[in-house]
């Protein structure tokens, strides 16, 4: 039985879903598949990945597909939890996620390839493209400030940011021309 509560899927969640969307995976291929992609500061374990899994089949967003036979549990989506995982895809975004959340951006996008459609991909590439655009300019306003508090190391920091967001920036031109 599907459990009727809101289902507020977390981060790891998302990314669960998009690792399993890829094809039916085992926990320990999860973990693998985690590890490799590096998707942020959470724990990769066991104690984190198996609870979060019985969350997932607990709300209808994957599924066993275990063969009776087969001692190894295999995991796949639901249609309930690809509609959830495309939400998440094309959730719009905002300033808050490019500052505090690109590499989740970037990982949504490299989720999108047989989800959505070349046009959601290009308005997503766009839209990260405008956003970034829009941070470099308060950054770069911020580094011209004139401010004695400011030291050189501060300075150099917000300096990196900027280069950072650029390397992003051209980026996202580069995959808009791959895109299309």
């Amino acid at each position: 039985m599907i459990e009727t509560a809101i289902i507020n899927p977390t981060y790891i969640d998302y990314v669960m879903l998009g690792i399993i969307q890829q094809e039916a995976r085992s926990g320990y291929g999860i973990l693998k598949s985690l590890k490799e992609l590096r998707p942020g500061s959470f724990s990769s374990s066991p104690g984190t990945i198996y609870p979060a899994l019985k969350r997932l089949k607990k709300f209808g967003l994957v599924r066993d597909n275990s063969s009776p036979n087969s001692k190894k549990k295999l995991f796949s989506l639901s249609s309930r939890g690809q509609v959830f995982l495309i939400a998440w895809l094309l959730d719009p975004i905002s300033m808050e996620d490019v500052k505090k959340r690109k590499e989740e951006l970037l990982l949504r996008f490299a989720f999108m390839d047989e989800l959505v459609s070349q046009t959601e991909k290009k308005h997503f590439l766009n839209s990260f493209q405008l956003r970034i655009k829009s941070f470099i300019q308060q950054m770069e306003k911020e580094l011209s400030k004139e401010d004695p508090e400011k030291n050189s190391h501060q300075r150099l920091m917000i300096e990196h940011q900027i280069a950072s967001y650029k390397a992003t920036l051209k980026w996202t031109k580069h995959a808009l021309r791959e895109v299309l």
